[in-house]
């Protein structure tokens, strides 16, 4: 079964939970910076940016679970806020 790709991440007690059907866009606007992670990754966030995160993954060539676990690491360890690029978001 394929899942449609999801446009917004679900939040819980403001942190963020990362399933993998959140497309790249989505990310990007929730957490601006997190653009680093994808360029240093080699995923497709310009082009590619409508593609879920596993499908990104693929096309770049490395584990769907890496780019998922970097994002929500690189998310607790600086306490970011969602659609903020001040200090203290991603």
């Amino acid at each position: 079964m394929h899942e449609a790709p999801v446009d917004a991440l679900p939040e819980s007690a403001g942190t963020m939970h990362i399933t993998g059907t959140e497309t790249v866009n989505a990310v990007m606007r929730q957490y601006p910076p997190s653009v680093e992670i994808f360029t240093a990754l080699g995923v497709d966030a310009c082009c590619g940016g409508n593609d879920t995160l596993t499908a990104a993954a693929h096309h770049a060539g490395i584990a769907p679970a890496a780019l998922i676990g970097t994002l929500e690491a690189l998310v607790r360890q600086c306490g970011c806020v969602a659609g903020s690029d001040t200090p203290g978001s991603l």
